[in-house]
């Protein structure tokens, strides 16, 4: 079986046919895929993307292979490349901003004189190709087990226990399904990573998911959630979703907004909000022109190199 990725869509073909026929394949990324590679230890499929996010499929059936997603994780910026490490336990990921970024599972209890350099020296030891490895036994392999100490039963049951996790508010709020209030709780937070990630989770969750957490909403709700719109709508990171998001609520307010009723979202709307907008509009017109005057100088270069 090879994995292939074409643009957002992941593709698992078969090998042992020659026109190499595609035997299953996912819709889980909303920008270009990037990188996907195959994960021997856990078999599990990887991929990486322009969406920010690195996901991990699981492999399912014997015969005609399906993935199901298990998890994601969520990078700073778009992913370029990637690289998981033999044992599966460290990856890297080189982002399109230049950044090199190295994650790894929880790591051994470091022992009494270790410092960073020996924990780095662990994670490089996972990158390490298996021909530069040492298969010796040394000091270690011979006498393994002989100064261990039996842990006590009642130390056992203790760990055992260890601490429940506990979830923010608006993760309680998503786990039963209410959607608002959960998009309510992150935006209290005052962290736009949150609500962003909160955001995209329903748009994941498909269906009305999106739709149930911005409709019915007061005019204090609703002058909350276009007050953090105005405030993150211009900067790029953010943009591409807040614009939808602004013109989903549009949508379903259109019937309320301008009649009177809330004259405080009527002034954020008609006043604030159109010209952010506009704003923006000059702002693209200008880029526009700088490109128009960049393209003109790559041309007049090119017909100088051939003359």
């Amino acid at each position: 079986m090879l994995p292939q990725a074409e643009s957002d869509e992941d593709e698992m073909k078969d090998e042992s046919s020659l026109s190499f026929e595609a035997v299953s394949a996912i819709h889980s990324f909303q920008k270009p895929i990037m990188k996907v590679m195959f994960d021997p230890i856990r078999q599990r499929l990887i991929a990486g993307g322009l969406d920010q996010q690195i996901k991990f499929f699981e492999l399912i059936g014997e015969s005609d292979f399906g993935l199901r997603l298990q998890y994601k994780i969520k990078m700073p910026n778009s992913v370029f490349s990637m690289a998981i490490s033999r044992d599966g336990k460290h990856y890297a990921a080189g982002l399109i901003d230049g950044s090199f970024i190295v994650k790894s599972k929880k790591l051994e209890e470091m022992k009494e004189g270790e410092d960073a350099d020996d924990e780095m020296k662990m994670i490089m030891k996972a990158f390490q190709p298996k021909e530069f490895q040492s298969t010796s036994k040394n000091y270690k392999y011979f006498y393994r087990g002989q100064y261990g100490v039996m842990p006590d039963p009642d130390d056992i049951v203790q760990g055992m226990k260890g601490k429940k996790v506990k979830l923010q508010k608006f993760e309680v709020a998503l786990r039963k399904f209410q959607y608002k209030q959960a998009l309510n709780e992150a935006i209290d937070q005052g962290n736009p990573e949150v609500v962003l990630t909160l955001i995209e989770e329903l748009i994941q969750r498909g269906g009305k998911s999106l739709e149930i957490a911005l409709s019915n909403r007061s005019d204090d709700e609703l002058k909350k959630l276009l007050e953090f719109v105005k405030w993150k709508i211009t900067d790029y990171r953010y943009q591409h979703v807040l614009v939808q998001i602004l013109r989903f609520t549009l949508d379903l307010y259109s019937s309320v907004l301008g009649t009177g009723l809330a004259p405080e979202v009527d002034q954020m709307v008609t006043g604030d909000m159109l010209k952010l907008v506009e704003q923006e509009g000059q702002l693209g017109g200008h880029l526009g022109e700088l490109k128009g005057q960049i393209d003109l100088v790559m041309k007049m270069q090119a017909v100088f190199a051939t003359s």
